[in-house]
């Protein structure tokens, strides 16, 4: 499956008409699907933070400043609970470190912020929990059009919740596939 998505991807980059031109300022959706790759995930042993990512945001030639939405599920085999689900929203900013000839291709760094609400599902039903978080993260783009560009980008992903009286944090490396639709450049 990944190899089939690389050659996709580059074969998409290899296809690209000459004509796509960079985009300017407008109004940005970007979607991250990936997976994640547990670093830490204490009192969770063994969960693995997953879920994507929903920004929305302005979109400049060197800046994306976006809100996002996200999930992550961290599950546990044998856990009668079901695991935690965390819902967070926040503020991204990803300010562009290089920039190709033509502005076609773009690489640049992600910082972020969130929020949430944790849920743990007991056996009487959800217990709602305030969380914080935060990403660090690379990425780069390539404009395939004025309006869409296709990218990947890596990071880390922490999360820190409070669950039966106890402090809970998970972490994980991941991994993302992302498509960015610019309206109004």
């Amino acid at each position: 499956m990944t190899l089939r998505l690389a050659v996709l991807v580059v074969g998409l980059w290899v296809c690209v008409p000459a004509h796509a031109e960079p985009r300017d300022v407008g109004f940005a959706l970007q979607t991250l699907v990936g997976g994640t790759l547990p670093l830490l995930s204490a009192p969770a042993a063994g969960a693995a933070p997953t879920g994507p990512t929903v920004r929305l945001g302005l979109s400049a030639p060197a800046l994306l400043l976006a809100a996002t939405l996200g999930y992550q599920g961290l599950s546990r085999p044998g856990d009668p609970r079901g695991g935690i689900h965390v819902l967070t929203t926040g503020i991204d900013i990803a300010p562009s470190l290089w920039q190709g000839p033509g502005g076609r291709a773009q690489l640049y760094l992600l910082l972020g912020g969130q929020v949430g609400l944790t849920l743990q599902g007991p056996p009487e039903g959800l217990v709602p929990e305030v969380s914080g978080g935060f990403a660090v993260g690379i990425g780069g783009q390539y404009v395939l059009h004025p309006s869409f560009a296709l990218g990947v980008e890596v990071g880390t992903r922490t999360q820190l919740w409070r669950t039966d009286g106890l402090l809970g944090a998970s972490s994980g490396l991941y991994g993302a596939l992302s498509g960015t639709f610019v309206v109004g450049s």
